[in-house]
């Protein structure tokens, strides 16, 4: 997929998520669209399966309150920032 070109990226929520995560984030990660993973202040090791499997991850700030509708802004927000192409 050509960088200069993409309008699809993938954002994958989760809090304490490691016994999916791997194979989530695998899954995304096929496509070729960028992925991002944002952690709602888990307490196993999500964030290092994440960035094992090389993609981008945004954790979430400790006085925010944990919802998936902040969570899913977050990752389309750290997206268009890093891949401005990205609708």
């Amino acid at each position: 997929m050509d960088a200069l070109n993409l309008t699809l990226g993938v954002v994958v929520i989760g809090r304490n998520e490691s016994a999916r995560l791997h194979r989530t984030l695998e899954s995304a990660t096929q496509s070729g669209a960028p992925v991002v993973y944002v952690d709602s202040r888990s307490t196993d090791d999500s964030v290092a399966i994440a960035r094992a499997c090389g993609v981008e991850v945004v954790q979430m700030a400790a006085a925010a309150v944990p919802s998936a509708a902040l969570a899913r802004n977050l990752g389309f927000e750290h997206l268009t920032a890093h891949w401005p192409s990205v609708r």
